[in-house]
């Protein structure tokens, strides 16, 4: 880009531009879906996965899994729930914990989502291939680093060192 702001903030405006690249990539998703008919939203495919790989969760159990916030699974779901693609049951034993699963429905968008999704995993591992190839072993290592000691933290060590 030729007059990028942001760019021209180095490391400071990292999370700008990573949620500017995760904005095109959701932006485009939305599109992909609409064209081809795909009736659900580009965030859902993570919740999708995951009930279908493990069956029923509760909705603590997909935060930590995801590593979302709590509320941010009770919006997605809400919503899932409100197209017919999830359903939330007691679970066996334990009136107080509530489980999301797929409905029937859910589970035909999972099988017509399948390829689509294969096709997109393809598609940006060809923009990372284009990119340098050398981004998720960094989001990887940024991902740990920020389990170490965070943002926060390491901005307070600095000001206190001055």
């Amino acid at each position: 880009m030729e007059d990028d702001y942001l760019a021209s903030l180095g490391a400071l405006a990292l999370a700008a531009r990573l949620k500017r690249v995760s904005d095109h990539m959701v932006h485009d998703a939305r599109a992909l879906y609409q064209d081809l008919g795909l009736q659900v939203e580009p965030n859902w495919y993570l919740i999708f996965l995951l009930l279908a790989e493990r069956g029923p969760l509760s909705v603590t159990e997909i935060a930590t899994a995801l590593g979302w916030a709590h509320p941010s699974v009770v919006v997605v779901a809400a919503k899932m729930q409100k197209r017919g693609l999830l359903e939330s049951r007691d679970a066996q034993g334990d009136g107080r914990r509530r489980l999301l699963r797929l409905t029937k429905k859910g589970r035909s968008q999972l099988a017509s989502a399948r390829p689509i999704w294969e096709a997109a995993r393809l598609g940006v591992q060809s923009l990372i291939d284009e990119a340098g190839g050398k981004i998720m072993p960094l989001v990887d290592a940024l991902e740990v680093a920020f389990s170490r000691r965070g943002l926060r933290q390491r901005t307070l060590d600095v000001l206190e060192e001055r």
